[in-house]
């Protein structure tokens, strides 16, 4: 009995809470904020042997060090909910001292879909610091509602504290208003990430984000990568509350697929993969520092 009322009360959420975010709430950029795959890419943003591309929604600094063209896309089934999926396609081109990227998401349903362009550029300014600006534009489409538009931009900040330490910076805003054009409002977030890597197959995680008008919350990721073609994520965050498990297999000389899944707390899983390529596959192993 215990369990059907839990699913009931799941599902009323469900049904009921996305047209209610869906028509009232101010522009939120989902696919950046709240899906599994945005969380991964926390821990991502650092540790240049653990970095995935779409890591550039995270923190746009950290791309700078990419040295060959990459591309990852990636698919998401939010909460085994049918029709709720997220989509991320991103390009990384790299330049002289650092690297140009173009990322597209969405996520939503089929009567409502919040969609983010961004282009970024990020450079290396010395051997330990990367920095990085993103410019982009947020859609949201909601039933009969006309799609509102918006700016974004993003501005990002890693270095390496020590060969072992390695914090990043980054700050995000999304200007606009609700679907409905009756809620008004700007939203803003700042990432404070700080990794520990005392190996090169090794990277602990930590991170605080501060959305606007939300208390601060923390996240722990560890990320372990035996060999070249095999690593396995696993972490656990506040905002919103979830913990998720991550495997990478290489299937190529230069690719790799990541499959996922994620449980929240409140609303149940969360499934997805995505494929990128992955210059570390070319290695037989991962050396030891």
């Amino acid at each position: 009995m215990r369990f059907l009322f839990t699913n009931a009360l799941r599902s009323l959420f469900i049904g009921g809470g996305i047209p209610a975010v869906t028509f009232f709430s101010p522009l939120r950029a989902q696919p950046v904020l709240y899906s599994l795959q945005a969380h991964l890419a926390q821990a991502a943003s650092l540790g240049e042997n653990h970095r995935h591309p779409f890591s550039v929604m995270i923190n746009p600094a950290s791309i700078a060090s990419f040295r060959k063209v990459t591309w990852a896309f990636g698919g998401e089934q939010r909460f085994l909910a049918p029709g709720w999926t997220s989509l991320t396609v991103a390009g990384i081109m790299p330049v002289t001292r650092g690297s140009w990227s173009l990322l597209v998401a969405q996520e939503g349903l089929p009567m409502s879909v919040d969609q983010l362009g961004m282009i970024t550029h990020a450079r290396v300014v010395s051997r330990q610091a990367l920095v990085g600006v993103s410019l982009g534009i947020n859609r949201r489409k909601a039933g009969a509602f006309t799609a509102v538009l918006a700016p974004a931009m993003a501005a990002g900040f890693t270095y390496a504290l020590s060969s072992e330490w390695e914090a990043g910076f980054s700050f995000t805003q999304f200007m606009g208003q609700g679907v409905t054009h009756v809620l008004p409002g700007h939203l803003s977030f700042l990432r404070y990430m700080l990794g520990y890597h005392p190996s090169e197959k090794f990277l602990l995680a930590l991170g605080v984000v501060k959305e606007s008008s939300r208390a601060a919350m923390g996240s722990a990721a560890i990320c372990y990568r035996p060999t070249s073609k095999a690593a396995f994520r696993i972490g656990f965050s506040g905002a919103p509350s979830l913990c998720w498990f991550g495997l990478v297999l290489g299937i190529g000389k230069k690719v790799s697929i990541q499959v996922y899944t994620g449980f929240y707390s409140l609303v149940g899983v969360s499934n997805g993969v995505s494929v990128f390529s992955d210059p570390t596959v070319a290695k037989a192993e991962l050396p030891s520092r």
